[in-house]
């Protein structure tokens, strides 16, 4: 019975490390683009914690949140660049840079001059 308990002691370590993990990366992706941010943050300390490796290049995550943005501008249309940046919680300047360069691909318009943006049907 105890080396049962040591296993699930040892599994509950090992989960807990790995829920870190999980959690600090889903903070930076949240985050990205945030002006107070640490861009790596350090996990909880815990027993066998390690330090979060970023294994994902800045593409990748820059895709990622612009997926994030699409999805938000089809659930939500007509948001405003200030708005999204703060829905993001992100800089303004680059949610702006973001949207332009989606823009650009095609994937995003504005409503009309200066108004907010959508994703087209």
């Amino acid at each position: 019975m105890s080396g049962n308990l040591v296993e699930l002691a040892r599994r509950f370590v090992r989960l807990s490390g790995e829920l870190d993990l999980t959690r600090d990366a889903m903070r930076r992706l949240l985050l990205n683009g945030a002006g107070g941010a640490s861009k790596n943050p350090t996990p909880a300390k815990r027993p066998g914690a390690k330090r979060p490796q970023s294994s994902h290049p800045k593409a990748l995550r820059a895709a990622q949140v612009e997926e994030t943005i699409l999805k938000l501008l089809q659930s939500s249309p007509g948001n405003g660049t200030a708005a999204i940046a703060k829905l993001m919680a992100a800089q303004r300047s680059t949610t702006d840079e973001r949207l332009k360069r989606l823009q650009a691909k095609g994937l995003i318009e504005r409503d009309g001059p200066g108004a907010g943006w959508r994703a087209p049907a």
